[in-house]
């Protein structure tokens, strides 16, 4: 019975494929070759979990940190934003591009906005207005 079932695919395959059919069995190289992208696939799913982890925890982190800028005075809030300004400074930034980046990153950028004067920029700086 299997004869027959060989004599019939025979009769439907050139003689080509019968060669690549032949030459495509499984090999060792071929089985390490597959365990390796499979190990690969799995670590690159553990870090992505991780990944995904790691940037919903900076998700809460940044809402807590919004949730206490928006319950600091704006005298706090201004100390927070000088001492920024300050270490900016120390790293070597240009005075105008220190206070815009800290100005930004606690949010008190909203007033460059409306393009006030930089009269009072300063002045909501030091608490002022």
């Amino acid at each position: 019975a299997k004869e027959g079932e060989e004599e019939s695919i025979d009769q439907y395959l050139q003689p080509e494929d019968m060669e690549n059919l032949t030459k495509a069995t499984k090999t060792k190289e071929l089985d390490n070759l597959w365990w390796k992208h499979y190990n690969d696939s799995k670590k690159y799913v553990e870090t992505y979990r991780c990944e995904q982890a790691d940037s919903e925890q900076k998700r809460k982190e940044i809402r807590k940190a919004n949730k206490k800028l928006a319950s600091m005075s704006p005298k706090e809030l201004t100390k927070v934003v000088a001492k920024r300004y300050k270490e900016l400074r120390q790293e070597g930034k240009d005075s105008s591009d220190a206070m815009k980046i800290s100005r930004r990153e606690y949010k008190m950028d909203k007033d460059e906005n409306s393009s006030p004067s930089a009269g009072s920029q300063v002045a909501a700086m030091f608490g002022m207005q």
